[in-house]
């Protein structure tokens, strides 16, 4: 019989919990997608917050927050390439809009729950999302992942959208626009 160690997901709150983090969001993006000098902290990661699964005391994925209030309009991670989602998605009211993007989700692919804390990354990140008075979140990901973050959205009861957005590629990867919509009445039902 296969133990299964109880998962945690927490804030990266110490600047150890965060170097965890990116060094296996380092080498998980190295061995799946090809794409090296993912262990450095960007200014992104610096004014994000970082969600770390932890199975006993090892950090085993991890995902980042980022929030964009009308009020500031910083720019997201995803519009760092060129994306400017104000002028791609104009049926948005953008004067009342707090935004979040979702960005470098992490699972270590040698753990065996990778699943539960695929799926526990994707319901805490949308909760701290909802926490943080955001209705409205985004993420940038390859065609395979399209499909997966339907399916988080759906268990966690946050409305899924694919936007008919053009993205840059991102290191050779053409990339796909998602959008979740309800996470303050999901955060709510829970």
């Amino acid at each position: 019989m296969e133990h299964e160690t109880k998962l945690r997901f927490e804030l990266a709150s110490t600047p150890a919990l965060r170097a965890l983090y990116y060094a296996l969001r380092g080498r998980e993006y190295l061995k799946h997608w090809g794409v090296p000098g993912m262990e450095t902290p960007d200014v992104f990661d610096e004014s994000g917050e970082i969600v770390v699964a932890l199975e006993g005391e090892s950090v085993v994925g991890g995902g980042r927050l980022n929030l964009s209030p009308p009020e500031s309009a910083p720019a997201l991670p995803l519009e760092s390439g060129g994306v400017r989602l104000r002028a791609s998605l104009p049926e948005v009211d953008w004067a009342r809009t707090v935004a979040a993007e979702f960005s470098r989700h992490a699972v270590d692919s040698t753990s065996s729950n990778q699943r539960a804390i695929s799926t526990g990354l994707a319901e805490a990140l949308f909760g701290l999302a909802a926490e943080r008075c955001v209705d409205l979140g985004f993420s940038m990901c390859p065609a395979p992942v399209v499909r997966i973050n339907r399916m988080h959205a759906r268990r966690a009861g946050v409305v899924f959208h694919e936007y008919d957005v053009r993205l840059p590629s991102r290191h050779g990867i053409e990339m796909h626009l998602c959008g979740y919509t309800g996470l303050a009445a999901a955060l709510k039902e829970k």
